[in-house]
């Protein structure tokens, strides 16, 4: 894939997932064999950015001084809509992209569905493939055996007993940034996750390959010990990382052979 898009969105809501902010970065596979930005966008929509009641029910509503420093700066451009997603959509054919992605890319797909159908727009990213940098760094990063350690030793494992693997943490963990804050703006987001997609290239990735998103406990990797004794009560010995939760405090089994 040379080049890429990788999206991320903020909502009002999980369900009326109305977008105030949506951001993307266009990146080039360079010499090196990783992903390097080319062109970076963020708009505010205006629709639900200046509809106030809207906007204040928002998780996220104590950032509207984050946004107005950003428009000030230029660094945001508050957009129509139907703008946006037409800078967008030029933006996929110029630069000839083949694939977009973002992280828990099954959100960022439902909100651009629910956006442009909720405006009566067309969908500029409807008809491309896509990735998940969630599920690719599952398989690369979060089921090594450093990541489940780290997450232990440093505070990452929820009272379920599985290690968090969100973005902000996944990128403490690759950067050694561990009082890094995740901004919640969609493109400062989308440099981190860039950022998290190369580390797992890097690590031998493939774009093409489908990644499928699985629980990473904290006691993954724990060790237990097999004892086998045959019939004239020789013991053989074998020691295993096991895989899946130990419910036993115990880490011996001793298993006769008839």
């Amino acid at each position: 894939m040379k080049n890429i898009m990788i999206i991320d969105t903020e909502t009002v809501g999980l369900e009326k997932c109305y977008a105030y902010d949506i951001g993307y970065i266009i990146a080039t596979l360079n010499e090196e064999n990783f992903y390097s930005a080319v062109a970076k966008k963020q708009f505010v929509i205006d629709q639900v950015y200046n509809n106030k009641m809207l906007f204040e029910t928002s998780y996220y509503a104590h950032k509207r001084p984050k946004y107005v420093s950003l428009l000030k700066g230029r660094k945001a451009r508050l957009k129509k809509l139907g703008h946006a997603l037409m800078i967008m959509r030029n933006d996929i054919d110029r630069f000839e992209i083949d694939i977009w992605g973002a992280y828990n890319a099954p959100f960022d797909t439902k909100v651009m569905q629910f956006n442009s159908e909720s405006f009566n727009l067309v969908n500029p990213v409807e008809h491309l493939p896509r990735f998940d940098i969630m599920n690719v760094a599952n398989e690369f990063i979060h089921q090594s055996v450093e990541y489940i350690e780290w997450c232990k030793e440093n505070g990452y494992v929820m009272q379920s007993g599985l290690c968090e693997t969100n973005a902000e943490t996944t990128f403490k963990f690759i950067s050694g940034q561990k009082d890094f804050i995740e901004e919640h703006t969609s493109l400062q987001d989308c440099e981190i996750e860039l950022d998290i997609l190369n580390y797992c290239i890097i690590k031998g990735a493939d774009l093409t390959e489908t990644y499928k998103r699985k629980y990473v406990r904290a006691d993954h990797i724990q060790k237990f010990t097999v004892i086998i004794k045959d019939k004239d009560k020789n013991e053989k010995t074998y020691t295993f990382n096991y895989t899946k939760k130990i419910n036993s405090t115990k880490r011996q089994a001793v298993i006769l052979e008839k």
